[in-house]
């Protein structure tokens, strides 16, 4: 069979709005399509027997065509890796945080995650199917193929620890093991299932999961209980209009979706940063509600402010005028700063005795994460001048600071709009 007979699935939405004109975002969904019909491929022949031909073939486009979006095979093989990983998030670990934490979300985890191996039984797992191919070839694509494997085991070692905080485990429960023994259910899964053909795998499966949680588990805990976690919601000075959260106007305008959920998983899930916070005097207080309402506010003024002052920051750009030596920057990007300053968003991570937040600085990196995906161009006016206030901050006489510190970060910084 060659690869022009397998199947392609077909193409999803792309869940990320372009930045550009019509022909750049033609561009992104044709390598949205590649991408796709990519990962189809993979499953079945593997990432090493992905290729820019064997994929143009299928595409029915130019070799050429199909390197202008990625490059490289290596670079192709890591898109698929992403997909694959983003797909699964979406189907296996997104939906079990509406769980409780604790024995909820764990089953619900397991549970999403077997539904979607059997599937796989019959196309293939990328995770599995990649780790025989790269175990041993060190590489970019190994390192994306097994950062998102440990990403995915994070995420359930985590689960399995909220259900032994919630009581739901025995004290002496050895999360690690816990978390190990779920995994080799699913490895031996795959290999009964798919290789050997073994009737009745997936029951077994399921059977060996009850076995871990009784082996495990609480017996006097209630299956339903989740932890108490202490609240403490910090209020924004976020004053700009929240329209329609992040959908565009009309059907083709480009638009940018802040990745939130991504943020969220990774601060929440793999690093855990409000435990980590508790050992910090100055943000002990700082918990999971508080970050995720900041990250979301900070995620509208993204998508809906800056972004679209792309377009009259590519049309205008700033004007210099040679009498005056005035530089007038493009429209709306003033009055997007005194929102900016406004909403108190210039001092984020500022120390609170100078006017600032006190927010972590991972937080503020979140923050302007989005902040240069939705607009580099008008970004760097701000971050000029938050610049200069960690230099005057960390350097500055206690003079300086007074008259200076309480400001620079937010309307009069060197870097302000005039």
């Amino acid at each position: 069979m060659s690869v022009t007979e397998l199947p392609v699935k077909t193409v999803r939405a792309s869940s990320a709005g372009g930045a550009g004109p019509k022909s750049q975002q033609k561009g992104q969904q044709t390598k949205a399509a590649i991408v796709d019909a990519a990962l189809g491929l993979a499953t079945q022949i593997g990432l090493e027997g992905l290729s820019i031909g064997a994929l143009a073939e299928v595409m029915r486009m130019s070799k050429s065509g199909v390197f202008a979006h990625f490059g490289s095979r290596e670079e192709l093989q890591i898109s698929v890796i992403r997909e694959y990983h983003a797909r699964f998030e979406e189907e296996v670990f997104f939906p079990a945080l509406q769980q409780p934490r604790g024995l909820p979300r764990l089953r619900a985890l397991f549970n999403n995650w077997m539904n979607r191996t059997s599937i796989e039984i019959d196309s293939g797992c990328l995770y599995i199917s990649g780790a025989v191919e790269f175990d041993d070839r060190p590489g970019p694509v190994r390192d994306a193929l097994a950062g998102s494997v440990r990403t995915w085991l994070a995420a359930m070692y985590r689960a399995v620890v909220q259900a032994k905080e919630a009581g739901h485990l025995r004290p002496d429960a050895d999360e690690h093991q816990m978390a190990f023994e779920i995994h080799g259910l699913i490895l031996a899964l795959h290999y009964e299932a798919r290789f050997l053909k073994t009737p009745g795998s997936i029951d077994r499966t399921n059977t060996g999961f009850a076995n871990i949680l009784a082996r495990y588990g609480n017996d006097g805990a209630p299956a339903s209980a989740e932890p108490k976690i202490p609240l403490r919601r910090r209020k924004l000075r976020q004053k700009h209009p929240p329209p329609n959260r992040f959908k565009a106007k009309g059907p083709t305008m480009p638009q940018y979706n802040p990745p939130l959920r991504d943020m969220q998983f990774v601060m929440h899930e793999v690093l855990n940063v409000t435990d980590e916070f508790k050992a910090l005097p100055r943000h002990a207080d700082i918990d999971a509600e508080t970050i995720n309402a900041v990250l979301e506010e900070g995620g509208k003024f993204a998508a809906e402010v800056t972004f679209p002052l792309n377009i009259s920051g590519d049309q205008e750009g700033c004007k210099l005028d040679k009498t005056t030596h005035e530089v007038t920057p493009p429209k709306g990007f003033k009055e997007a700063y005194a929102q900016y300053v406004e909403g108190g968003w210039a001092a984020l991570s500022c120390d609170p005795e100078y006017g600032g937040q006190g927010l972590p600085f991972v937080v503020n990196q979140c923050f302007y994460e989005m902040m240069n995906s939705a607009n580099q161009a008008w970004t760097m006016y701000p971050g000029l001048s938050h610049g200069a206030y960690e230099a005057l901050h960390a350097h500055g006489t206690e003079a300086q600071k007074s008259s200076t510190c309480p400001s620079s970060p937010a309307a009069n910084g060197p870097a302000r709009c005039a």
